[in-house]
Order: structure tokens, then C-alpha cells, then sequence
């Protein structure tokens, strides 16, 4: 989503801030969001100061509920944007527990952050991060629905069709999560050789 959000950017950032500051959208689809407002900052298309005064607002306003994932793609935009001014409104947010527990490592954050620092015109780590453009959209739709096919094979507890429909509350076996094993530094089981905390996780 952040890099098809990306792709089709027409220059209206107020709409897009709007859409991210809102609380009652999906948690995931504000995190995509600002995860592709933070690559289009980095790219100049967004403004640098436009974009940390929008950050600054998002804590002190607390644009979303603590535990919320768009906590985590607010902490990496200032980290892969390399806002040290902001750094300390991190530390804020991890005390008072708004960034979800076990996503991200504080240390983690911090050696990102000193990353984009001494490199900050190195596009990696945005590619590390999932963020940018696709190059492909044929081969991003084939690796997502192939991704959508091996998590159904991996849940043989999954319902057919028929049977969710005639009898919904007729297995009481709980669901289980095909990723469970998955630790955030682990890598994805998608087959991107990226982290699963830098890709898919957050999906």
C-alpha cells in the first residue's frame, strides 16, 4: 500500500495528512500512509519542514490511540528521515507506551536514525523499509496473491467456503496465525530477504 500510495502521489498533501491524522481509518492503512509520506519527504516531493511539523503535531495531538501501528511508521519517519529535534518526543512515546510492544527495539530505532544521519541520500534503507516505488506492478500482484495462497496452505484449520457459511459457530478450534513463529527479525516469510518487521509485519 505505501508504495502504491507512492506511485500515485498528485502533489496533495493536505489530503494526505488529513487521511493519516484521522483516527478512525485502519490503523494499517495510516501506517502505509505515512510510510509512503516519509519516502515522498526523503524524494522532495513533500516538504522536509511540512513534514516534521506534521510529525510533531502527530505526538503532541496524539493522532492515534497508544498501541496503535501507525506509532511505528511515525517512529521510522523520523528516524529515516534523520529528525534528530524529534528524537526526544520518541523517547516521550516509548515511556508513555504508545509505540506497540515487541514491533520495534528502542536501540534499533536510534542506530537508524544515526544511519540516515551519516547517509542521507542512501536509498536503502527505505528499500529495507518496503518504501519507495514498485518497479513492477504485474510481479508485486503475483508475489502478494502467491503470499495469500502459502498462508492458506500453512492454516489447515481454514473452513471451506460452504462450510463457514452453514455452520459458522460449529468449530470452536481457535485460529491460528501461520506466522506466530515469525520473530520481527526473522527473516520474512514472504521470500524478500528482508526483515519480517520491515515487511510484511506491518502489512
Amino acid at each position: 500500500m505505501a508504495r502504491i500510495t507512492a506511485g500515485v502521489f498528485d502533489g496533495d498533501v493536505n489530503s494526505l495528512f488529513s487521511i493519516i491524522a484521522d483516527s478512525s481509518r485502519d490503523e494499517f492503512l495510516r501506517d502505509a500512509l505515512l510510510g509512503a509520506a516519509t519516502f515522498l519527504t526523503w524524494e522532495g516531493r513533500i516538504e522536509r519542514d511540512r513534514m516534521q511539523s506534521f510529525l510533531k503535531r502527530f505526538y503532541e495531538e496524539r493522532l492515534a490511540a497508544d498501541d496503535d501501528f501507525a506509532w511505528i511508521a511515525w517512529q521510522e519517519a523520523i528516524d529515516l528521515l534523520a529528525l534528530p529535534d524529534l528524537a526526544p518526543l520518541v523517547h516521550s512515546a516509548w515511556d508513555q507506551n504508545r509505540v506497540p510492544m515487541g514491533m520495534l527495539e528502542l536501540s534499533d530505532c536510534e542506530n537508524d536514525l544515526l544511519d540516515a544521519e551519516q547517509r542521507p541520500n542512501d536509498i536503502g534503507r527505505f528499500k529495507r523499509a518496503n518504501l519507495g516505488y514498485i518497479d513492477d506492478v504485474l510481479e508485486e500482484l503475483a508475489s502478494r496473491i502467491s503470499y495469500a495462497e502459502d498462508l492458506d496452505e500453512e492454516d489447515p484449520q481454514s473452513p471451506l467456503p460452504d462450510e463457514t457459511w452453514d455452520a459458522p459457530w460449529a468449530d470452536a478450534t481457535p485460529a491460528i496465525n501461520p506466522r506466530r513463529d515469525v520473530g520481527r527479525n526473522d527473516p520474512c516469510p514472504c521470500g524478500s530477504g528482508k526483515k519480517f518487521k520491515k515487511c510484511c509485519l506491518a502489512k
